[in-house]
């Protein structure tokens, strides 16, 4: 505040100084100066005075010479610019953008549960399959060789003997071609698989064959053919054909030995 006085007071000053040379002049061009009485001098400095004081806060006033101002008419005033979004303009917004995202995570959520869903499923599927791999006959067996229906089979003239021990059938082949002719409840246009599990005393071929409704007696065609080493075989045939008739022939062999039949079993697929 000290700091302003001064330049204040000797502004006045100066102004105040120059007013008083002005009557001075004035006074020295219309009369003597030495007319002049004490009154009148003092009346003349105060009209300078006063006139110093007018034009000193005047002065005050004025654009780039003032110390203190209010902004002109012309000058635009200050302006913030603020790129924010008023809070009422944000929540329609913001609750827009949840809106979609919640919609969005629904939809994610329902792909997950149908993925689960379908996972579930490949797994059950998955399931009945390796259980079918590796127990192909464990269901819907519609067959199994025993000591009640050995006899039932039809053996051919090149089997020499055939005997019920010890829950298998043991059979001695005199020649290349031995057979066993069987019948069995096989539906048409179902599909099934046959296991056999045959000790053979040699190495040789065991052939199955099958017949269909429209045809007479076993042929060649209609057969499965797999190789049997000299000991325990096991063999899984897949009866995977239209029209199948209830007839079936195993031939253990090609040749001559002895072979025992330990299981037999059908199933349908």
């Amino acid at each position: 505040m000290k700091k302003l006085i001064f330049p204040i007071a000797l502004m006045l000053a100066l102004t105040s100084c120059q007013e008083l040379l002005n009557v001075i002049q004035t006074t020295s061009q219309g009369s003597s100066i030495a007319g002049i009485t004490q009154n009148e001098a003092a009346s003349g400095l105060k009209q300078a005075l006063e006139t110093g004081v007018i034009n000193g806060t005047s002065f005050l006033g004025k654009k780039d010479g003032k110390l203190f101002s209010a902004p002109s008419p012309t000058e635009a005033p200050m302006t913030v610019t603020n790129n924010t979004m008023p809070f009422e303009f944000m929540v329609p917004t913001l609750m827009s953008i949840f809106q979609n995202q919640h919609q969005q995570i629904l939809k994610l959520e329902q792909e997950v549960n149908r993925l689960e869903a379908e996972r579930k499923n490949l797994h059950s599927d998955l399931s009945n399959l390796s259980n079918k791999i590796n127990n192909p006959l464990s269901q819907d067996i519609i067959y199994v060789l025993n000591k009640n229906n050995f006899n039932a089979i039809s053996y051919s003239n090149h089997i020499s003997s055939y005997s019920w021990k010890s829950n298998e059938l043991e059979i001695i082949a005199s020649n290349s071609d031995p057979g066993l002719y069987f019948n069995v409840p096989l539906k048409i246009n179902k599909s099934y698989l046959v296991k056999l599990i045959i000790h053979s005393s040699v190495e040789t071929i065991t052939q199955l064959f099958y017949s269909l409704e429209s045809e007479e007696g076993f042929k060649e065609k209609h057969s499965i053919s797999v190789k049997s080493k000299a000991g325990l075989n096991e063999h899984i045939f897949n009866l995977d054909f239209k029209n199948l008739s209830p007839k079936l022939r195993i031939d253990p062999s090609n040749s001559e030995g002895k072979f025992i039949i330990k299981t037999l079993l059908i199933n349908e697929k």
